[in-house]
């Protein structure tokens, strides 16, 4: 292993004789366990996401399905008002509109 020499604020040393103290570490195994857990973070991180996204694009495939069905029941209760209306409604409908 290479020999390293760092300057560390006094909460940065703090925390590392925390780990050391809590788990029996030298100072540095302490910094090394440091850098692993952050090495075990960023990957889940990266992992979480990946999820996220997949969950985003998914959320955004079903409202355009909920929007696409409630059109279509919307096109099919305009459709059925039509067959139900009578002749001299559906021609007020032709001249003015159905609104």
């Amino acid at each position: 292993m290479d020999k390293i020499t760092v300057s560390l604020t006094d909460e940065n040393l703090t925390q590392i004789e925390a780990i050391q103290e809590a788990e029996d570490l030298s100072r540095s195994a302490a910094i090394r366990e440091i850098l692993e857990q952050y090495d075990d973070l960023q990957t889940e991180y990266e992992d979480l996401h990946t999820k996220y996204e997949q969950l985003n694009k998914q959320h955004t495939q079903l409202l355009n399905r909920y929007d696409e069905r409630e059109s279509l029941v919307e096109f099919v209760k305009t459709e059925q008002k039509k067959r139900q209306a009578s002749i001299s409604t559906r021609l007020k409908w032709f001249l003015f509109g159905m609104d």
